[in-house]
């Protein structure tokens, strides 16, 4: 059965580099075609010629049996501009293939889970037009995941003779069967990725207009884990799920075993990360809070307890610091530094000058602090 006879993958992506390459990897050992979809523009019209980390991936894997295809669709309807690029490479595919597997690049499956979803259609409906299922939605982590589940069907199996509509859904009167959710409910890693991805994901995918105000700093970015945070969710779509954040027991995908992110960590900016570095001189109440902060790592160096921490971009963040301990360090260059009434400014990280210790700095940027400190 599998590989899968006249079955061709359709995967969608814009910009979901930490799921694509284990992805298009793990799809080798079940269809003999992939094709990888990408719009010249995002669901909200965010441009681009090309998406070079895509073609990165694909080219660092080297298959022939990939096949990438960039186009342009026009559209006012995000979701029905979706379904168009979608469109565009289902007439490719329907020449040599029936069945086409409808996969976003953050979409992941068990492998018992995909020998599930295929036998059961099979079994108990190869005459639909269309296959959905339930998801999983991950939650900046893969190890924590919202509960309720999301109410979505989505499709993920079609004949390559229907074509969509909206997004990755029929035209009204195709015929659509769902597996039950025991059988097989693949792992949306939708908000499990670095957050200058969802800043970008929430301001350029079809639902932006409905993206609840300040949802981000507010609750994605204030969320911890194991904290009693409640109604999560990210636009009032899905207000009946979100209710909660729930570890998560199942198995992680075989696909994403070796995956930097499969030890259950909280995930940061890799990409924008600026690595600060907080001494406690020996304040037991500033080594408890700073357990408690968001995205921090307590290490030793030395005989000195330091604690390592993202960039502190809110002023709430910086207060909380500022009251924790008594002291900032920052190993750093010279280039970003300059200073107000508030105190020190490093790119978007506000230091308070008065709790600055000048320790680790070049000369040249050693005198900066010393001349505005005067």
């Amino acid at each position: 059965m599998f590989p899968l006879n006249n079955t061709a993958a359709l995967v969608s992506t814009y910009d979901e580099g930490p799921y694509l390459e284990y992805l298009l990897r793990w799809l080798h050992e079940w269809v003999d075609i992939i094709y990888v979809a990408e719009g010249t523009t995002s669901q909200y019209g965010e441009s681009q010629k090309e998406d070079r980390e895509t073609k990165q991936i694909i080219d660092k894997i080297g298959s022939d049996r990939i096949r990438y295809r960039m186009s342009e669709t026009v559209h006012p309807n995000p979701m029905r501009r979706a379904a168009l690029q979608r469109n565009l490479v289902l007439d490719e595919i329907e020449e040599n293939f029936q069945w086409a597997w409808l996969i976003d690049a953050d979409e992941i499956y068990t492998d018992k889970e995909a020998v599930q979803l295929w036998e059961y259609f099979f079994k108990h409906f190869p005459w639909a037009q269309g296959v959905t299922v339930r998801t999983h939605t991950y939650w900046r982590s893969m190890r924590w995941k919202v509960l309720p589940p999301e109410p979505i069907q989505a499709m993920v199996i079609m004949r390559t003779s229907e074509r969509l509509n909206l997004g990755r859904s029929f035209v009204h009167g195709s015929s659509l069967q769902g597996v039950p959710w025991e059988v097989c409910a693949f792992r949306h890693y939708s908000w499990a990725k670095e957050p200058w991805r969802v800043r970008r994901k929430i301001s350029n995918w079809g639902h932006a207009l409905e993206v609840s105000p300040g949802w981000y700093d507010n609750v994605f970015e204030a969320w911890t884990p194991g904290c009693d945070m409640e109604d999560l969710h990210v636009d009032e779509r899905y207000k009946e799920a979100y209710k909660r954040i729930g570890r998560c027991e199942e198995p992680i995908p075989e696909c994403l075993e070796n995956h930097p992110w499969s030890d259950g960590r909280v995930i940061e900016d890799e990409k924008e990360r600026e690595v600060f570095r907080v001494l406690i001189e020996g304040e037991e109440f500033g080594r408890l809070a700073l357990r408690g902060l968001a995205g921090v790592e307590l290490v030793t160096e030395g005989e000195a307890d330091i604690a390592l921490f993202d960039r502190i971009d809110s002023i709430d963040r910086y207060q909380r610091v500022r009251s924790m301990v008594p002291c900032v360090v920052r190993d750093g260059e010279e280039s970003g530094l300059s200073h107000s009434e508030n105190g020190f400014t490093f790119g978007n990280a506000l230091y308070a000058r008065h709790w600055v210790q000048m320790l680790s700095f070049n000369e040249g940027l050693r005198k900066k602090f010393v001349e505005a400190h005067q």
